[in-house]
């Protein structure tokens, strides 16, 4: 087998679910890629699935931590690294250069943005973009899916239902196409499904302070724990 090859088997025995690889060239001259490898050859990209179980607990109120657990620290926290640790030694160790990406959730690059998935009190605020990937546009010139109306990005196998990171190397390997865009036609259903409005039912801007309200649990709807008096004003 190749290094490709071996990158997908390796991959796939760490539990990634999607492995796709797009070509440096593929990315604007000012993508943050180049300055954090300038050698770069090829992007990446490690995709890995969000079980369909881990909501089901939310939805039906049985169980309300596992996504926040599964889903979401353990992934991130360890699933991810170590696979991307796997991969970039494979890569090493047939002399090429392998440098892991993975997302920052305290590092935003807007001055007044949030991550609902991180204490609002360690988020690092106007950062340019070069400290990391762009990591939805990278996930796209991949081939991993396309991006859904509210900026969301689509696979077919699982949706919008996936966590992903990225290797840069030097080492030149074969690429995968960019998905042609057939998955959402901008029916507005992820607006109209949204709880907290966050999403504009025509443009699909995302407002990323109340998406992060509710994401924390702010629709009464949806969580038990609220307080009765908690919309009391």
């Amino acid at each position: 087998m190749g290094l490709r090859e071996d990158i997908i088997k390796i991959a796939k025995a760490e539990a990634a679910d999607i492995i796709c690889f797009a070509p440096a060239t593929r990315f604007e001259r000012d993508d943050p890629i180049f300055s954090i490898l300038p050698e770069v050859k090829t992007v990446i990209c490690l995709a890995f699935r969000i079980l369909r179980g881990v909501y089901r607990g939310i939805e039906e109120g049985t169980t309300y931590y596992q996504f926040s657990t599964m889903g979401l620290e353990t992934m991130e926290e360890t699933v991810m690294p170590i696979a991307l640790l796997r991969v970039c030694n494979l890569i090493e160790a047939s002399g090429a250069i392998a440098l892991p990406q993975r997302r920052h959730y305290t590092v935003m690059a807007e001055a007044d943005s949030t991550n609902p998935e991180a204490q609002n009190d360690a988020i690092f605020r106007g950062r340019t973009q070069e400290v990391q990937m762009r990591f939805e546009e990278s996930a796209v010139l991949c081939g991993l899916g396309e991006r859904g109306m509210n900026g969301t990005v689509l696979t077919d196998e699982f949706g919008p239902m996936v966590r992903y990171c990225f290797i840069l190397t030097d080492a030149e390997l074969e690429a995968d196409p960019v998905k042609e865009p057939h998955l959402c036609d901008r029916c507005g259903a992820c607006a109209a499904a949204c709880p907290g409005h966050a999403i504009d039912p025509k443009t699909g801007e995302v407002d990323r302070w109340r998406c992060a309200v509710y994401y924390d649990g702010a629709s009464g709807l949806k969580n038990p724990f609220m307080a009765p008096d908690a919309y009391a004003e």
